[in-house]
């Protein structure tokens, strides 16, 4: 019996995945931001212009970001301003809403 483990990033090296027709990789962490920037397809542009303008609103330009640094500062940024009741640069609605399109390019 053989037991294979297969981690984030695994279907980079998988058959489908060719570079020389669609220079959108599967993203892994590291490079989500890269990645997603790269899809062609139209439908999703507008949300990829958003997330973009999100992370850059929240970290400022050339952000050197993961996708669970980003993902886990949005979560916690929410929990603290529901239990604090804080209401400065941004507000609970505004954190949703950048946590919930970065699910919605996650899923693109």
């Amino acid at each position: 019996m053989a037991v294979i483990i297969i981690g984030a990033g695994a279907t980079r090296g998988a058959s489908f995945v060719n570079s020389q027709k669609n220079p959108c990789l599967p993203p892994c962490d590291a490079d989500f931001f890269t990645q997603l920037q790269r899809i062609k397809n139209t439908k999703h542009h507008e949300l990829v212009r958003k997330v973009i303008a999100d992370t850059v609103d929240l970290f400022g330009v050339n952000f050197r970001l993961t996708l669970e640094n980003v993902f886990a500062t949005l979560e916690h940024t929410i929990k603290m301003v529901e239990a604090t009741g804080e209401r400065r640069d941004f507000n609970r609605n505004d954190l949703v809403e950048k946590r919930d399109r970065l699910l919605q390019a996650i899923e693109s």
